[in-house]
């Protein structure tokens, strides 16, 4: 009966230990590959606690097509006159992933950690009129009053700050966006002044961040 018992115990603790590996395996090891994975595969620059920021690329056209044909975008940033996702994927590699070879960032895409939805870009931009990197986000409606923007933006400029050792950074706005001033504001950036960009009359708001 001893025996038994011996073995019995035996077993039960070879089951625990094996059930605690097989929990420390899926809830640690699991992740850590997954993000591994997730950088290898899908070029990441950086992430917060609910959104990864990677570069955009071709399995991206259809969230970009949407994004720029949406009523918002076109009254606050522009009609990119983007219509089919050919026009998609080459506004992708005309835009942000040439900017991303000839300056090291661009806007990035912002991919939920809970589903892998890809939900806006937000990141650094250059352009002619705004002499130096300019922090710039955009995201389907149905997302927006989240949070995601502030979050995006100020994973943006850390990468910005920590990375790219960049010391001053810009973003423009329009003057009735009510939601983008105040969420620069929050992002720490101060009103310089009013400018009107290269090819547009349209006027829009100047502001700094100087990164000490």
């Amino acid at each position: 009966m001893l025996v038994l018992f011996n073995g019995f115990n035996k077993l039960i603790n070879k089951t625990l230990f094996e059930l605690s590996i097989s929990l420390l395996f899926n809830n640690v090891t699991l992740q850590i590959i997954e993000k591994y994975l997730l950088k290898l595969g899908m070029d990441v620059i950086t992430e917060t606690s609910r959104l990864i920021l990677r570069l955009l690329n071709e399995n991206d056209v259809g969230m970009i097509l949407e994004l720029l044909n949406e009523e918002a975008f076109i009254s606050n940033i522009g009609d990119k006159q983007v219509r089919t996702e050919l026009d998609a994927l080459n506004y992708i590699n005309s835009g942000p992933l040439a900017i991303q070879r000839d300056f090291g960032f661009s806007l990035y895409c912002c991919v939920r950690k809970a589903d892998g939805k890809a939900i806006g870009i937000s990141g650094l931009i250059k352009r002619d009129g705004i002499e130096f990197p300019e922090v710039g986000f955009a995201f389907l409606s149905k997302y927006c009053q989240q949070g995601y923007g502030f979050e995006s933006a100020e994973a943006a400029i850390l990468h910005a700050t920590n990375t790219l050792a960049l010391k001053h950074l810009q973003a423009i706005c329009n003057p009735d966006n009510n939601a983008s001033v105040a969420l620069l504001s929050r992002l720490g950036f101060s009103f310089n002044k009013n400018i009107n960009l290269d090819n547009n009359d349209k006027t829009v708001m100047l502001f700094d961040r100087l990164i000490k």
